[in-house]
């Protein structure tokens, strides 16, 4: 063997291959390195180096590297100053004004802007929406022929992007005109962040037209844009998926897709629930073949997509096997990023029917030492002063009773906490209050601030984790609300919630005679507008288990009461799905003509759905549950209906004591409700 000591070009090289691939710890130890044994630091070392911080946007050694190069007489270039800019762009907890500033220092250290640094700058104005700002920094670009930054279509894409971010859909059209009037040549990613600008606000037929307008430019795509864009905007005309499937199949058989085209069209065949056997063969073998090559993102959009669109086991365990591998072997500080996309997967796969116990049992592993972290971090001398494991009641020494619970829910229509251990608790929610957005005066989450110091604990204050809050109620419903009193039980309840092991039990008063045939409904759902949930077609999986427990009528007008439980947690699922059978819920302006919801106005000023049951684990693994009984204004509304006697052994009469009979056990009881935790 010959070895050949390491020189200046060897090692450079080397730093500016790892660097690239974000190995930015290793790339620092080769350039040290170079120091220790004499070799020559050139600019391309630091360069590299500094490039390699920006996935991890750690803007303090990148700034360090860049001081260094001063007192190496190693004048930084255009290309050191761009990367710099590049890093602080990245970490979000920086201000946007120190890349503007590093521009507009280009010209005095001597160096030349160009298209890639304005373009640099732009991009760090996406996260704080400063759509405006980067217009300003476009419009400030240098005239010179040499540069040519003006007409650079990086920079366009740069600024379309910043619209999109920033929610400016007719700006982002506007800045596309303008290249195409400029004899540009806008491509894919000029289009993809337009027609996203224009879904995001809900301006679909300018978005189609714009799909339009590439087929007529002729603009090249990626094997995967059509289907991902047509699945992103929702339900659209079969034909047109049809065809674009088969065209991505065609591409598939003659070129190699890359990891995230692979994953983009396995979401996309998801999310159009569209059969085509071809195509998930040709997904199938590629994503086999390359599947090392997957990040935590890519395997997130192609579980997801796998579990919703095939059956394909022996796929679906390598995936999960591949996932587990990654996830094992992860820093702590790159788990909490992919915790998220972890849940993802977790959830997909239980919805499928393919969920397996070892990947179940290292999210768990991660999700407590993730949240373990937090606690001792930010809020530990806090949480220690919680209450005891045991569960207690803060007006009763003994379990919660149904009749307690009745009496709390009449007391006012004030929030009442129901059922407090010592890292997580159940509160009841009465209706017009919302939970923690600050659209309507009461607000639950300021009733938790007011709690005695046994409650105070610092997830309360964190809104990126929701205040501690597991799930929503809408503000016109009532019911049950699951708390976590700190990190660790959050991510731990949060696991439990991904992968079907919290119990949402629902009452629900819906118009129409339901038949004793309706046990589970099984309807994609689509957030059409940011308003209301389509429910039908393409979109997201969405299970409700369904009981038709009780029929009534008031004059001419039909009622039924419903036991639900819902196997998915989609926004307004239970409303949207209520609808999608031909029987929406009482008194919901949303999901019923304005003449049906006139109507029920007159009737209850509420709307007629109140979670009733909850059931989950606790941080020693034991189930733990909580019911509560029908609040009183709508015991009150029951009490005013005719109810009939319906197949089923239970009935209900017209008294509101009578109603009130009806126990969470009974529900419990009824078939399609079982399997709870």
């Amino acid at each position: 063997d010959i070895r050949l000591p390491p020189n200046e070009i060897s090692c450079n090289t080397v730093i500016s291959a790892i660097g690239i691939n974000g190995l930015w710890r290793r790339a620092l130890v080769l350039l040290d390195s170079m120091s220790v044994t004499s070799l020559r630091v050139q600019r391309i070392s630091h360069n590299s180096a500094i490039t390699a911080l920006e996935q991890d946007g750690d803007w303090q050694i990148a700034t360090h590297l860049l001081r260094v190069m001063y007192t190496l007489d190693l004048t930084p270039n255009i290309v050191s100053i761009t990367a710099l800019m590049a890093v602080f762009g990245k970490n979000q907890r920086r201000s946007w004004t120190i890349p503007l500033e590093l521009l507009r220092s280009i010209p005095e250290r001597r160096c030349q802007p160009d298209a890639v640094s304005f373009s640099t700058a732009i991009s760090t104005l996406e996260g704080s929406g400063g759509w405006r700002l980067a217009l300003a920094v476009r419009n400030a670009l240098p005239k010179a022929p040499e540069i040519e930054v003006r007409s650079a279509v990086v920079t366009c894409n740069a600024i379309v992007s910043v619209c999109d971010k920033g929610s400016q859909w007719q700006l982002a059209l506007h800045i596309l005109g303008n290249a195409v009037a400029d004899a540009l040549a806008p491509d894919e990613i000029t289009y993809t962040s337009c027609i996203s600008a224009c879904e995001a606000a809900g301006e679909l037929n300018q978005a189609f037209e714009l799909l339009h307008s590439m087929d007529q430019r002729k603009i090249s795509r990626c094997v995967s844009f059509m289907p991902w864009v047509l699945a992103r905007l929702g339900p659209c005309d079969p034909n047109q998926v049809n065809r674009a499937l088969r065209e991505a199949l065609q591409t598939l058989r003659s070129t190699v897709a890359t990891p995230l085209q692979l994953a983009h069209l396995w979401w996309a065949s998801g999310m159009l629930s569209v059969s085509h056997p071809g195509l998930i063969r040709a997904l199938g073998q590629g994503t086999l073949q390359q599947l090392a090559k997957f990040d935590i993102e890519e395997l997130l959009m192609t579980v997801w997509g796998v579990a919703a669109s095939t059956a394909e086991v022996s796929l679906l365990s390598r995936l999960q096997d591949t996932v587990c591998e990654q996830f094992e072997s992860m820093e702590l500080k790159d788990v909490k990023e992919s915790m998220q996309d972890i849940l993802g997967m977790v959830w997909a796969l239980k919805q499928g029917g393919f969920l397996n116990a070892r990947l179940v049992l290292v999210a768990e592993q991660k999700a407590r030492l993730i949240g373990n972290g937090f606690d001792r971090m930010h809020f530990q001398h806090r949480i220690t002063k919680c209450l005891p494991t045991v569960p207690v009641l803060r007006q009763e020494a003994k379990p919660m009773t149904y009749q307690g619970a009745l009496a709390a829910s009449r007391s006012g229509a004030e929030p009442e906490i129901l059922l407090e251990l010592l890292d997580r608790a159940v509160f009841f929610k009465p209706p017009g209050w919302e939970v923690h957005d600050e659209r309507t005066e009461d607000q639950l989450l300021s009733f938790v601030h007011v709690q005695p110091r046994g409650l105070q604990c610092g997830i309360f204050d964190d809104s990126r984790h929701c205040f501690g809050f597991l799930h929503r109620l809408d503000v016109p419903s009532s019911g049950l609300i699951l708390v976590a009193k700190s990190y660790e039980a959050y991510f731990h309840l949060q696991l439990q919630l991904h992968a079907g092991q919290v119990s949402r039990l629902y009452l629900v008063l819906s118009h129409g005679w339901a038949d004793r045939s309706l046990a589970r409904i099984n309807a994609r759902t689509y957030a059409r507008d940011g308003v209301r949930t389509l429910a039908g077609g393409c979109g997201r999986p969405s299970q409700t288990c369904v009981e038709a427990f009780a029929q009534a009528f008031a004059g001419a007008s039909a009622f039924c009461l419903l036991m639900i439980r819902i196997l998915t947690g989609r926004r307004h699922q239970i409303r949207s799905h209520s609808a999608f059978v031909g029987h929406p819920t009482v008194s919901d302006g949303k999901y019923t003509s304005s003449q049906t919801f006139l109507s029920d106005f007159r009737f209850s000023i509420r709307n007629c759905l109140h979670r009733y049951g909850l059931a989950f684990r606790d941080g020693d693994g034991c189930k733990q549950e909580c019911y509560l009984e029908t609040p009183a204004e709508l015991a009150r509304l029951l009490g005013r209906l005719t109810w009939r006697r319906h197949q089923s052994s239970h009935n209900c009469s017209t008294q509101e004591e009578d109603i009130n009979e009806f126990r969470p056990h009974d529900f419990m009881n009824c078939k399609p409700l079982r399997g709870s935790v």
